[in-house]
């Protein structure tokens, strides 16, 4: 096969010189099918400082000196107007043989610049062979692909593909594949902690399924979290009272922090989520004791106490549950002496707060409280001053609030219908009970006061605790109309055994109640009590003493039976702690 030769034409003088320096006419190449961009892509200025075999590189250029005017011979000869380069010689004419094609004595028969024509430039893997283009292939470097003309230059394996480069590749595989293998060593993708991957290729969930998440092991699904089904969080230094969960799982908790108001949200695995201390107005110190929810906020009560005249009184405060920090903080003024409020219920724009006013070491009376959603509210006592007591506890049911304590003595649950009570801004409402009041004392008891109280079915539970012989014992019963079903008194210790706060299964089967037992009335002694209570009898089904803390405060259930209760532990700190409704807690 003989070198390429350019076809470009030197300008004036040197119009017979030929070089390689510009491409052949397009339409020249058009005339062979195959043979692509053709003379365009050969002789070409040398970039790379090399030429094909047969060429000189003549100032960074290309050319063939058998045949180029422009470099006859030498790449500085050049030939003559009207001469020709014939054999790397001018000339005034070819050889017999050779054709004078522009200045260039070539064989038509075999250039692969001018093949059968001046005017016929061979394309790119084609020889010129008696006077004809004919394509060679061309396999070099290459394993696979065309090889320039009809055939291939090789197949790939099952499993690989060939490349822009004639090399054969793996070809990554994940179609429908979200894990595992992807056929070249590599990985389609991984799955999240507790799901397998699975032959096909997607990701499966050996345990339980929990939305997006996948619980394994003993773990279950609450609310979307994977968790242990008996948790345990510490809050250390604070002392925690009242106790709410949302309809999406979080749990809110209210307490005190030294000289400060505590409030947190936990997730449904007890986790901390935020939290934050506040003290209302110029108190010295404020502490919360109940706490329940309106829609995206959270309404809390507690006390507040100040320096002077009027060492303490009552205090609430509404809080959006997404940051905790108080939209406001009003004080509840119910005398001259100490006054606090122990709960509060809402329910649309019905509040009402349970507590206890005028409080002097020789009594106290029951303090019932009806506020607005705006902060404003005033409070009276529902009973005749001389029977003195103290309120506990709220639950609105039915439209009606029902207020639970204790009176003369005796326990009693009350209620008045929720838009009732004449209005006397900014102090008294005096409103008088307009429900039957079932007042009630436990069996052979001299005291008896109702701590908690929970509307279930067509009645009420009520769990506190009564005096008998000076011996302080817990109490449990159901009040259906004015009839009073008395459980068995729970006194396990010669000390304080008593219950503060009920929660009741989502079926209605049963409450739970939790408290402390074996007090000592002023100290951290003791131990702390989670208690269960069937409703069809009444009857104590188990107890249990959750390790470490002397006295719980709050509980509430969750969706799946769980009892979380908050309680105090030696030392000035409080738990959250899940507990099964088989009686197990951590």
């Amino acid at each position: 096969m003989k070198p390429l030769v350019g076809l470009a034409f030197l300008a004036a003088s040197l119009a017979c010189a030929q070089s390689t320096t510009l491409p052949a006419d397009a339409g020249d190449a058009e005339a062979h099918d195959d043979a692509g961009d053709g003379a365009g892509d050969r002789g070409d200025t040398a970039t790379d400082g090399a030429c094909r075999p047969g060429e000189e590189l003549c100032s960074g250029v290309c050319a063939d000196l058998t045949t180029d005017p422009a470099h006859c011979g030498t790449c500085s000869t050049t030939c003559a107007p009207g001469e020709v380069c014939n054999e790397a010689h001018c000339a005034s004419s070819c050889t017999g043989g050779l054709e004078n094609c522009s200045g260039a004595c070539v064989d038509l028969q075999t250039d692969e610049a001018h093949c059968g024509s001046c005017a016929d430039p061979c394309a790119l893997h084609e020889e010129c062979r008696s006077g004809h283009c004919t394509c060679v292939p061309d396999c070099t470097g290459r394993e696979c692909g065309s090889d320039g003309c009809t055939a291939t230059c090789g197949d790939c394996p099952a499993g690989r593909e060939c490349g822009d480069d004639g090399r054969c590749f793996c070809a990554e595989n994940c179609v429908g594949r979200t894990c595992g293998d992807d056929g070249c060593g590599g990985s389609c993708g991984g799955c999240d902690p507790g799901f397998a991957c699975t032959p096909a290729g997607t990701c499966s969930c050996g345990g339980t399924l929990c939305g997006a998440l996948c619980c394994t092991g003993a773990q279950v699904c609450l609310d979307g979290a994977c968790c242990d089904p008996t948790w345990s969080t510490s809050v250390p230094g604070v002392s925690l009272r009242g106790l709410v969960r949302d309809a999406g799982g979080t749990l809110f908790a209210a307490g005190s922090s030294g000289t400060q108001a505590w409030v947190a949200a936990f997730d449904a695995c007890g986790n901390r989520l935020r939290e934050h201390t506040f003290v209302s107005g110029t108190a010295t110190s404020t502490g919360l004791a109940g706490l329940t929810l309106a829609g995206d906020d959270l309404y809390a009560v507690g006390q507040t106490l100040e320096s002077g005249a009027d060492p303490g009184n009552g205090v609430w405060a509404r809080l959006p549950k997404a940051t905790l920090v108080p939209a406001w903080t009003n004080v509840l003024w119910g005398g001259n002496d100490l006054d606090e409020a122990w709960a509060v219920a809402v329910s649309g724009s019905d509040v009402w707060i349970a507590g206890s006013g005028a409080i002097t070491a020789t009594g106290s009376f029951p303090w019932v409280i009806r506020g607005l959603p705006d902060g404003g509210a005033c409070g009276f006592n529902p009973f005749p001053a001389s029977s003195g007591g103290v309120g506990r506890d709220v639950v609105l049911n039915g439209g009606r609030a029902y207020v639970a304590g204790a009176r003369g003595g005796e326990a009693f649950l009350t209620s008045w219908a929720a838009g009732e009570c004449a209005w006397t801004p900014p102090l008294d409402c005096p409103c008088e009970p307009t429900g039957t009041t079932v007042a009630f004392q436990a069996s052979g008891a001299a005291y008896t006061e109702a701590r908690a109280v929970v509307a279930l079915g067509s009645g009420f539970y009520v769990a506190g605790f009564s005096d008998v012989g000076g011996d302080l014992g817990g109490m449990v019963v159901r009040i259906a109309a004015t009839v009073v079903t008395e459980a068995p008194r729970w006194n396990p210790t010669t000390l304080v055994d008593a219950y503060t706060a009920l929660a009741a299964e989502a079926t209605g089967s049963a409450v739970y109640a939790t408290g402390t037992m074996g007090w000592d009335g002023a100290g951290e002694a003791g131990s702390a009590v989670v208690s269960r209570y069937g409703t069809a009898g009444v009857t104590a089904e188990w107890q249990v003493n959750p390790p470490g803390a002397w006295g719980c405060w709050d509980l509430v259930v969750d969706d799946l039976g769980g009892i979380v209760v908050g309680c105090l532990v030696p030392g000035g700190g409080s738990t959250l702690r899940r507990c099964l409704p088989t009686g197990v807690c951590p």
